[in-house]
């Protein structure tokens, strides 16, 4: 039997490492479900999702060119895929990241926030050196700004009041 891309087969598990779960296909094929493809969530273990001897409908999504098969769960590509961020630093139970909160994958193009203004200060006769000057102006009051308030932190810094005791 010959095994063909976006095909869904039964199979059975065969064999199980710690990076995935080798998959008997029909014909004496074998292919292999990464870690990775077996729940939507994080999988710390795979044996608590896959045993040997189990029988599991798959979908072959690639063959390399060495004729390795890849597969995945047929119903796992359908769910969404959420990146698990932590609420807080820790949790009820005193664990790092003990809280989480669901949000969508990054899979959105992004788009620039909404406070800048990407045709500020140009125009169709604007030139390049002219924003070019104008940027650097700009540029140099910040710096300035910024120097005098760290030479007033510095210079106050570590200093104690020993006269007015």
């Amino acid at each position: 039997m010959q095994i063909e891309l976006d095909e869904i087969y039964d199979g059975k598990v065969t064999h199980i490492t710690k990076f995935g779960a080798f998959v008997s296909l029909p014909g004496g094929k074998t292919g292999m479900i990464h870690i990775s493809d077996v729940s939507t969530g994080f999988v710390k273990d795979i044996n608590d999702f896959l045993k040997e001897n189990d029988e599991i409908k798959v979908k072959v999504f690639a063959i390399d060119a060495e004729g390795r098969i890849n597969l995945k769960r047929p119903d796992i590509e359908k769910a969404p895929t959420f990146k698990r961020e932590p609420k807080s630093d820790r949790g009820n139970d005193g664990v790092r990241g003990g809280r989480f909160e669901r949000k969508p994958a990054l899979d959105a193009p992004a788009r620039p926030p909404a406070s800048i203004d990407w045709n500020r200060g140009k125009s169709d006769n604007t030139s390049f050196e002219d924003l070019m000057n104008k940027f650097k102006k700009e540029s140099d009051e910040k710096i300035g700004d910024l120097k005098k308030t760290t030479d007033v932190k510095r210079s106050n810094h570590g200093r104690k009041d020993t006269y007015n005791k």
